[in-house]
């Protein structure tokens, strides 16, 4: 059985860091927080089809 509270420590920690970069318009950066070959719902897909924030 996974550590659920391990878990949902992490994907905070990384919704929070997220959340920074985006306020900062930091917008490679969220995008580098993805996997290359990861798949959106109505966005590009992977990190190369990440839209600017700017």
């Amino acid at each position: 059985m996974p550590d659920t509270v391990a878990d949902e420590l992490a994907i905070r920690g990384l919704t929070a860091r997220f959340n920074r970069m985006a306020d900062q318009l930091r917008g490679a950066d969220c995008a580098a927080a993805f996997t290359e070959n990861g798949v959106g719902g109505r966005a590009p897909r992977g990190r190369s089809g990440h839209r600017s924030l700017v």
